[in-house]
């Protein structure tokens, strides 16, 4: 639980004529984390020859699944040689359907294009026929951004015929001219804003949307055609994609191999209490014809966590960070005590956590993956909010006890002491892990130097400072003085002038924890103005009892809102800055075992 699982290497090493069920064993035990071969002594194998037919499969139906937007549970194909003709014959008629409706769209795209150049002229009762066949004249036919009057065209000539009228709010004209006179007509047009409109002779609208109904109902008959085929056939299409990716995955496998012209060397890690049974399965489907090698190397392992269920929801935490080295200890438990308790503390009311608690369990019932494993912390941070309220009293910001257990509206010195003495709990922890951290990786020297030298640094300045408050004897501020001075030399061995230029940062750290007392303090006094004025409405009776009572919604809904962000960012920072800076450093890469699903 404060380790994570613990990793074995294992160099596998055999006949190629073995490879081929072997990695199918290994995909189905998924229990090896597979290690890409990038040495120079031996060539990388290569996929085996159904990977490309496998691939252009994938291909296919990544289209076809992407086409349908299918969101399906994929299922188990038992035998994928038999969906080899099912899946042709249904992609066969995919295509040959897209096909039609695509040469149907663009044939309708056209036919709306005609249809927007001829349609407005129907507005001046001409057709298309009326604008072709002239040897003398020329014809302007278009739009005009302002309208067009005859008086400005018998400044030119008199010879002319001129049609106008408003289409969807365009001014369109049709002007025919002698063709001695367009030059000077096409200037007056130009300060007209003219637009021309050009279409084919023998256009005719009726004709053209007639076209059109018909293209559309073929485009209606293929689409439902279409729609037909992902209803009957999505399903298997899901799950044919689901089968062939685990399929691909053993194919593609001799690609992080290394192989010889006679055999393969496969090289991964296995949790520790498995490698003993994959050993022995292995050699019975192998006939102990493979050569098994434990390496004592862990130093880059990959991290498995090994938590019980009720604390795994708060490795979301560790995920959203970093997940831990191997020779690193796994905070997660810890978080799962600290986290609750400080958002706990922070938003601490009966009324909210109440009302949180029902949100995140009817949330945590809709969601999936990593958003699941939020609300799941978020519940049990909201256990600790009704705790904390019983503690301090209050629910939706009043007091329902009189004399409670601490009354943190008033007892303000009591609640920033101990906010501070959370602090000083919290990151003298975080050096003790860090000590063990760096004992393990390093040993006792260094764990002194880089951590004890701290702890010393600490004690000794809680030891002085409690001399100044309390009046202790002198022996705290000798005691203490000794233990500063030799942290502080012990630290300037071990970390440099760094080191002495961190020191001021103990102090700002444990400082830092006041916010547990002061976002606390300002929900609560958030809650007791909301409270009041509504009291004020209501008091006054009639309508303003309706604006007390939506008052009372809206600002203690808000103020959740509030209650919920605050608690949840401060609380993280308090555990990845101040914590975690004091043993945590991180950069574990996740045990992805050979044959899961990787989200």
């Amino acid at each position: 639980m404060i380790k994570t699982q613990r990793m074995s290497r294992i160099r596998i090493t055999g006949p190629k004529n073995n490879m081929k069920k072997l990695i199918g064993e290994l995909h189905s035990l998924k229990l090896m984390h597979l290690i890409d071969y990038k040495g120079k002594d031996f060539e990388t194998g290569n996929s085996f020859a159904e990977a490309e037919q496998v691939s252009d499969k994938l291909v296919k139906l990544r289209s076809m699944i992407s086409h349908f937007n299918l969101d399906l549970k994929p299922r188990i194909i038992k035998d994928l040689k038999v969906c080899n003709g099912k899946f042709s014959e249904i992609h066969l008629k995919y295509m040959e359907l897209n096909q039609e409706i695509s040469v149907l769209t663009e044939e309708k795209s056209l036919l709306n294009s005609k249809k927007q150049s001829i349609e407005p002229f129907s507005s001046l009762n001409l057709n298309s026929n009326h604008f072709f066949g002239f040897n003398s004249i020329t014809v302007f036919k278009g739009t005009v951004k302002k309208p067009l009057t005859e008086q400005e065209i018998k400044q030119i000539t008199n010879e002319f015929e001129f049609f106008s009228s408003v289409y969807k709010g365009k001014n369109i004209i049709a002007l025919f001219i002698p063709n001695k006179n367009k030059e000077k007509i096409h200037l007056l047009l130009s300060e007209y804003g003219f637009n021309e409109l050009n279409f084919e002779e023998n256009s005719d609208l009726n004709q053209i949307n007639s076209e059109l109904n018909s293209v559309e109902k073929k485009l209606s008959s293929f689409n439902s055609q279409l729609n037909s085929l992902k209803e009957k056939e999505g399903q298997f299409l899901v799950d044919l994609e689901y089968n062939l990716e685990k399929e691909n995955e053993k194919l593609e496998a001799p690609l992080k191999f290394a192989v010889t012209l006679n055999a393969f060397v496969i090289d991964g890690w296995v949790p520790e209490k498995k490698a003993k049974e994959i050993k022995e399965k292995l050699k019975v489907l192998t006939k102990d014809k493979i050569f098994f090698e434990e390496l004592k190397d862990k130093k880059n392992a990959p991290i498995a966590m090994d938590n019980p269920s009720m604390v795994k929801p708060f490795q979301f935490f560790l995920n959203l960070y970093s997940l831990p080295k191997y020779t690193e200890l796994d905070p997660t438990f810890l978080v799962f005590i600290t986290f609750p308790l400080f958002f706990g503390f922070m938003l601490g009311d009966v009324g909210y956590g109440i009302v949180t608690l029902l949100a995140f369990i009817f949330l945590r019932g809709k969601l999936k993956g990593e958003a699941r494993l939020l609300v799941s912390s978020l519940i049990v941070a909201s256990l600790a909010t009704i705790f904390f309220g019983f503690i301090f009293g209050e629910a939706f910001g009043f007091e329902f006890v009189e004399h409670p257990i601490l009354n943190r509206a008033h007892d303000l010195n009591t609640m920033l002491l101990i906010s501070i003495l959370v602090g000083i709990i919290h990151i003298t922890f975080g050096y003790i892990i860090g000590f063990y951290n760096v004992l393990i990786q390093h040993g006792l020297k260094e764990a002194v130097l880089e951590k004890g030298s701290w702890l010393m640094i600490e004690a000794g300045g809680l030891l002085v400072l409690s001399e100044m408050i309390l009046g202790m004897t002198s022996f705290g501020n000798i005691a203490g003085g000794l233990l500063l001075f030799l942290g502080i030399v012990l630290l300037f061995k071990g970390e440099g002038v760094q080191g002495i230029i961190e020191l001021p940062a103990i102090l700002s750290n444990t400082l830092s924890y006041a916010r547990l007392f002061a976002v606390g303090l300002a929900s609560v006094k958030l809650a007791v103005i909301i409270n009041e004025f509504a009291t004020e409405f209501f008091n006054q009776g009639g309508i303003f009892i309706v604006a007390s009572v939506l008052i009372l919604l809206l600002g203690h809904f808000v103020n959740i809102l509030l209650g919920l962000i605050g608690p949840f960012l401060h609380s993280l920072r308090l555990h990845y800055v101040e914590f975690f800076g004091k043993f945590y450093k991180g950069g574990g890469k996740p045990f992805l075992p050979f044959g899961v699903e990787k989200n």
